[in-house]
């Protein structure tokens, strides 16, 4: 639960506006989070880190 609230903010965050910079960006920016939990993603790393890949790139998949 804490860790999609952090996935929330975090794409609260890349939805606002880049108003740092001295001029407007041609395209819009993206992000695509994937998230895995110990331990019912994985114990270890690597299949933490596939689980985590996969949610990515459904995540991706989702917002075209």
């Amino acid at each position: 639960a804490v860790a999609v609230r952090v996935v929330d903010k975090l794409r609260a965050a890349f939805a606002e506006p880049i108003t740092s910079i001295p001029t407007e960006l041609p395209e819009v920016i993206g992000v695509s989070i994937g998230m895995a939990i110990y331990p019912d993603d994985g114990t270890d790393v690597s299949t933490l880190v596939q689980h985590a890949d996969v949610a990515m790139y459904r995540d991706k998949q989702s917002r075209t």
